[in-house]
């Protein structure tokens, strides 16, 4: 797969003393912020993200999330700090990095979906830690460690979010864009995070990004993948046939192929496609 990095240079100088004006870390959990834990349900342990909810608990799964620019740092467009990420303690060993990739290019809320690629490249910083959305088509592009479990192993981080040219351009943007990206853990052992979804909002009307945040649990987290890949209207053993001769070719992972949307066909894409030759959801 093809990456894409550059250098840090005034983002990350800047980012770094936007992060001494921005909010503290609230006491207990931190209301909003993707919750992280370690799953082994299914064998492997495994990267899980939820919601830190209201009420002070911990909701898994949720891979959808939303955070507004142009308010976590005072009298700064065009950047945001929400969602944060936050672990109870105990999830990790001492000093087990967490950091996040970037799974394709931010998308463009055009008020029917996020089809259109934003051509401004948005960041993904952590002190000088930085990444940059492909603004082009859809790479894997590696991120950031943005933070590190304590001695107990708990970890609460606020990466920043704002757009290659925040510190050039503070007239605001106002729409709403989509950011693919997977949590990861260098202790070892943990696999990623099943993709995850920010929705990154600034002055738009709560219900386009409403609308937005619908749009992507159906087309991104639940979606029904197309079943009936020759056209027959129906679906079938011929159908599973097709998907196969997509699947064999790693270095082509199409959409059809590539279930759960990571950018790779793996074995976790295949078993998502024969769950769904026996789903009810339409072909």
């Amino acid at each position: 797969m093809s990456t894409q990095t550059r250098t840090g240079g005034v983002i990350a100088s800047a980012a770094a003393l936007l992060a001494l004006a921005g909010p503290s870390a609230a006491q207990g959990l931190d209301v909003g912020d993707f919750a992280v834990q370690i799953d082994s349900s299914e064998g492997s342990p495994k990267i899980m993200t939820g919601l830190n909810t209201p009420d002070g608990t911990q909701s898994f799964p949720v891979r959808v999330n939303s955070g507004e620019l142009g308010t976590y740092y005072a009298g700064f467009w065009n950047i945001g700090g929400d969602p944060g990420f936050e672990s109870q303690s105990g999830v990790f060993e001492g000093q087990a990095g967490i950091g996040l990739d970037i799974l394709g290019a931010a998308r463009v809320w055009d008020g029917s979906d996020f089809d259109a690629i934003e051509p401004v490249a948005l960041v993904i910083s952590q002190g000088a830690g930085l990444a940059f959305t492909p603004s082009v088509s859809d790479e894997f592009v590696p991120g950031p460690v943005i933070a590190a479990a304590n001695s107990i192993g708990k970890f609460h981080s606020h990466p920043d979010y704002s757009f290659e040219d925040v510190f050039t351009n503070q007239t605001p943007r106002v729409g709403v864009w989509l950011l693919p990206l997977r949590v990861w853990t260098t202790q070892e052992g943990v696999a990623p995070s099943d993709p995850i979804y920010i929705v990154l909002h600034q002055l738009a009307d709560g219900a386009e990004v409403d609308a937005a945040l619908e749009w992507t649990q159906a087309n991104r987290v639940d979606p029904c993948p197309d079943r009936d890949l020759d056209g027959s209207g129906s679906v079938d053993m011929f159908d599973l046939l097709d998907y196969l001769g997509s699947y064999f070719d790693p270095a082509n992972p199409t959409l059809t192929a590539d279930v759960d949307r990571d950018l790779d066909n793996d074995t976790d894409d295949l078993a998502g496609f024969v769950l769904a030759l026996e789903s009810s959801c339409d072909p």
